[in-house]
């Protein structure tokens, strides 16, 4: 939104219910330790290929991950690819073509027009299935 704090990371995390009180400390893994797992995951899936990203409004992830390699020393670029799929972009897209009602472009939004199940919302895990199944919906909207 033009002219709000909704693109700040700090309005964000406190208006979408995230609470750090709720997760094990112990649970928590260091940023190196999540570019250790982003490089293994790599090698098992991808080998030599970079990882895709996808997500809902992606580039806001994107950000997160570049400011964690860049305190890390590292370069962002040797891991992912800069190709995104962002379903923010393909719902406005949706939309603009008729084949959504106006208004729908908010994960939530989504979630409820397709009727999408989902657990533990507003979590790295939980939104990211959701987004999967919203990827797939939209996916078979467009072959109808």
């Amino acid at each position: 939104v033009p002219g709000s704090d909704q693109g700040n990371w700090q309005y964000r995390i406190t208006h979408n219910d995230f609470d750090l009180k709720k997760y094990e400390k112990e649970r928590i893994l260091t940023s190196r330790e999540i570019i250790d797992e982003f490089n293994l995951i790599r090698s098992k899936f991808f080998g030599a290929k970079k990882i895709p990203l996808a997500g809902h409004n992606i580039s806001f992830d994107v950000e997160f991950l570049r400011a964690m390699y860049r305190k890390q020393g590292m370069d962002i670029e040797k891991t992912f690819s800069y190709k995104t799929v962002d379903t923010f972009t393909i719902l406005q897209f949706m939309n603009h073509c008729g084949r959504l009602p106006d208004g729908i472009t908010s994960l939530s939004k989504a979630i409820d027009y397709f009727h999408i199940e989902i657990n533990e919302r507003h979590t790295a895990l939980g939104d990211a299935f959701a987004t999967l199944d919203l990827y797939q919906k939209m996916l078979m909207l467009c072959k109808m």
